[in-house]
């Protein structure tokens, strides 16, 4: 990332495009750093989760356009490096905010930051030309199914609650869940026995998130097998995104479909593809540089692409993919996620457990700073001299 971005870095664009918007000068950029408190605390793959951070960068044009985005940072430093980044391209032309093809992609710090300002870049060039991003890459279909990441346990909840929670988003028209699978194989059994007790296979798909904390490979061939009558779309994050070979061992055993890939690099993912380890691969745009490196990825891959979080963001890309992969998405007010405490999103109400395909130029989101004061931990202002 540098002034020295060249233009042919940059994904193809459809249309009539304004080469002056790539020029327009960088003015300012704020960085602010927030943290919420998760109250009571998220048990998650054996983990106590208590708070969830997040930075939220917003750069603003010499012409007084403002392009937004965040990331979830889990305590990571990201924000700082946002900082360090700003200081490099404010006052540097627009065009100099772009993810370039040499800059890899990646989960350390100072590369998320790269692909926070790499979205921010996307939404000011939307709102230069007036479109939402999508109309820049391509058509979109009418619209998207959402996988509703409703199924984490709250505190107290037995499975025969969580069950029933689950079979009221099935009838507001949800039918691909995604829960939170036990460290105990037999625990998630009984989980998924007590949620088709009350919604079938022909209402509601599931989706098993094991968060990187699945049992041995041996355990997991086993656990497979015994999930596989309970409709389970497919086990997501198994083992790190290094266990390639485990990884491809599970979806070669063929029970059930196998998704990877959550915060992980382009090499990572390219070895996942390179082994034949899974069916679905997971994609997140803050590690794999950006709106511009995601749609490389979207581009090249052989399997169909699931983006993880970031909605707001990924869906501009998601709706313009060649296949109809879910949307991910938490419900609103969600005690888990926070995004929609300090972010309004338009066109992101899911109807009937699809979302149609965004109107609003640029990323389509919004800053409300003013919403979340006492959870601001730090904020920065970087402008030009």
């Amino acid at each position: 990332m540098g002034a020295s971005s060249r233009a042919q870095d940059r994904p193809p664009l459809r249309g009539r495009i304004d080469e002056g918007a790539f020029g327009l000068r960088v003015r300012s950029i704020v960085v602010d750093e927030l943290r919420f408190p998760i109250e009571p605390p998220l048990t998650l793959a054996g983990r106590l989760v208590r708070t969830r951070e997040y930075a939220v960068v917003q750069v603003t044009l010499a012409d007084g356009t403002t392009g937004t985005s965040y990331v979830l940072t889990r305590g990571r430093p990201i924000a700082a490096e946002a900082v360090a980044l700003a200081h490099r391209v404010v006052g540097a032309p627009l065009e100099s905010m772009f993810a370039r093809e040499d800059w890899a992609g990646g989960h350390a710090p100072d590369q998320r930051a790269a692909a926070v300002l790499d979205h921010c870049a996307w939404d000011l060039l939307g709102q230069a030309h007036q479109l939402p991003i999508w109309q820049l890459f391509g058509d979109a279909r009418p619209s998207l199914p959402v996988l509703l990441v409703a199924g984490y346990r709250r505190a107290g909840e037995d499975d025969r609650a969580m069950a029933r929670r689950l079979a009221d988003r099935v009838s507001e028209g949800f039918d691909l869940i995604k829960i939170a699978a036990d460290p105990q194989p037999d625990a998630t059994t009984r989980l998924l026995s007590a949620i088709r007790e009350v919604v079938g296979p022909e209402d509601l798909d599931l989706v098993l998130d094991l968060g990187f904390a699945g049992p041995d490979r041996a355990q997991m061939l086993d656990a497979v097998r015994d999930w596989k009558p309970f409709g389970v779309r497919w086990v997501e994050d198994p083992w790190p995104v290094t266990a390639t070979a485990d990884i491809a061992a599970l979806r070669a055993a063929g029970a059930v479909p196998v998704a990877v890939g959550d915060e992980a690099s382009p090499a990572e993912l390219r070895g996942l593809l390179d082994h034949a380890a899974v069916d679905v691969l997971r994609a997140d745009a803050t590690t794999v540089g950006g709106l511009s490196g995601l749609h490389r990825i979207l581009s090249d891959a052989p399997v169909p692409v699931s983006t993880h979080v970031y909605p707001e963001t990924h869906r501009h890309l998601a709706f313009t993919a060649g296949d109809e992969s879910p949307l991910e998405m938490f419900p609103s007010r969600d005690p888990f996620d926070f995004a929609d405490r300090f972010v309004d999103t338009d066109d992101l109400t899911p109807v009937d457990g699809r979302l149609g395909a965004p109107r609003t130029p640029g990323l389509g989101l919004r800053y409300r700073a003013e919403s979340v004061t006492r959870y601001r931990v730090r904020s920065t202002t970087v402008e030009a001299s």
